[in-house]
């Protein structure tokens, strides 16, 4: 929506049409209104409505036919215009401008080549294109588990009857092949792949956990999900019942959101897999494709930004079983469950992709000066051999913590991280671990228990605690 004070500004209201028509495919202009909001009204007659409606049709190309009328606002007479179009690139006077914030931005002709390559992208989206494939490698199993799921949801009425019949109803096939989206969601062979790696510490330097995966969105959604839920730190939260809720150190709601939108809005056409990539102080989602030109993630946040729609019919088939909620919420989605669960959050807008980041809280939970931040300060700087060293083997170390997310054994750790010699693993790796705090006893009142765990841990502990731990894994708790 734009404001002008006058008719007389129809020279710069073709060329906001033109901008905004570029960006949004819609939009409104007033005139009677002044930039800051306020009404001021201007007399209206047949001739000044003609005059606007002629700047329009002789000016921008190519050419809409806007309607035009007149609105009473706060008791005043202004001048109402309403376009649309979806044939981009629009030129006013010979200039192609593309809305920035509340101005119209002349673009260069870089800029105009891209915005003719979108057109010609979105004439043929990948998702739509055909696949090369035939019904037969469509897994009959799939689509009717998928047919299901878009029933329960409310979103599809139909029932499935045969593999061919929803194939032609959800627009998946066309003559006797089927598009690429269906290849992707049903395929025996599916092209979706996914990458998933741990990284010791906050670069992509020493891995300690690797793994890769080839079949449908919907099952490298749920490798994805899962692969990060076995990867990071839970905690326990107790409400005085026998019970206890685990609560994970990002919500794992948000991360299947991020990987979902990964799959619905990545470009297919780049040879690229997506990725997990699980560092120390946070979690990197990528997909390859660059996010929508004059946009930014706050724009979808805010609400403010219109979806753009890399793959419609993928997006479409994903909505019906309620995978997705709407065109253009995902992000906002992810932030509202980070932001309900305390995480922080971030977005990246790379040239060849996008990634969603979830920051992992400290494992100790302390604020920074505190003597327990100041022993977790000693830990990581023996995690990548700086000051403060007590462990020489940094890399196991910081390998142990991130697989001790969920209870483990002594041996357990021992087998993991390839070490033969319990008594070094004891004092080298555990011991210093224990006494830091970063790795907890699951049995801590029988250190000696067969039953002994450990795990890393997820709250802060008080100095009490801490020198009971010192104590306990000096007297020998660590030897089981």
């Amino acid at each position: 929506m734009e404001f002008k004070k006058t008719t007389a500004e129809a020279r710069e209201a073709v060329a906001d049409a033109a901008a905004i028509l570029n960006m949004h495919g819609r939009g409104e202009i007033y005139f009677g209104i002044k930039d800051d909001g306020t009404v001021v009204g201007q007399t209206v007659s047949a001739s000044s409505l003609r005059d606007v409606a002629r700047a329009v049709t002789d000016n921008l190309k190519p050419q809409i036919y806007p309607e035009i009328d007149v609105v009473v606002i706060d008791s005043k007479q202004c001048v109402r215009m309403r376009f649309e179009g979806s044939d981009q690139p629009y030129f006013a006077y010979g200039c192609a401008y593309m809305r920035v914030a509340d101005e119209s931005k002349k673009l260069s002709p870089a800029e105009i080549g891209r915005l003719f390559e979108r057109k010609r992208g979105q004439a043929s989206t990948w998702d739509s294109a055909p696949s090369g494939k035939t019904p037969e490698d469509v897994s009959a199993n799939a689509l009717r588990s998928y047919t299901k799921k878009a029933n329960e949801s409310g979103r599809l009425e139909y029932r499935f009857t045969n593999r061919d019949d929803i194939l032609r109803r959800l627009d998946l096939m066309e003559g006797g092949e089927i598009r690429n989206a269906a290849l992707a969601m049903f395929g025996k062979s599916a092209p979706a792949e996914i990458q998933m790696a741990i990284f010791a510490t906050d670069v992509k330097h020493t891995f300690i956990d690797i793994d890769r995966k080839r079949g449908t969105i919907a099952e490298m959604v749920d490798a994805g999900t899962q692969y990060i839920r076995r990867n990071i730190r839970w905690r326990v939260v107790r409400d005085g019942s026998p019970s206890r809720t685990e609560v994970p150190e990002v919500p794992i709601e948000a991360v299947r959101e991020a990987l979902l939108n990964s799959y619905a809005h990545r470009d297919w056409r780049i040879p690229q897999t997506n990725e997990i990539a699980i560092f120390s102080d946070r979690i990197e989602i990528y997909n390859p494709g660059t996010f929508p030109e004059g946009l930014t993630p706050q724009d979808f946040i805010d609400g403010s930004g219109r979806s753009v729609r890399r793959n419609p019919l993928l997006s479409q088939i994903l909505y019906y079983s309620k995978d997705i909620e709407s065109f253009g919420t995902g992000l906002r989605k992810i932030a509202t469950e980070c932001e309900g669960a305390g995480v922080r959050y971030g977005f990246e807008t790379g040239k060849m992709g996008f990634s969603a980041i979830f920051y992992r809280p400290d494992p100790s939970g302390a604020p920074e000066g505190s003597p327990r931040a100041d022993l977790r300060g000693d830990l990581r700087g023996s995690l990548r051999g700086g000051p403060g060293a007590r462990a020489p083997d940094g890399d196991r170390a910081a390998a142990l913590l991130e697989y001790c997310s969920v209870p483990r054994s002594r041996e357990e750790m021992q087998i993991r991280l390839g070490m033969a010699n319990r008594e070094h693993f004891r004092k080298g790796v555990l011991k210093p671990l224990l006494i830091s705090g970063a790795l907890e006893m699951t049995i801590p009142d029988k250190p000696n228990s067969s039953a002994q765990r450990y795990v890393s841990a997820a709250i802060g502990r008080s100095p009490e605690q801490m020198r009971r731990s010192e104590r306990l894994a000096s007297s020998g708790a660590a030897k089981r």
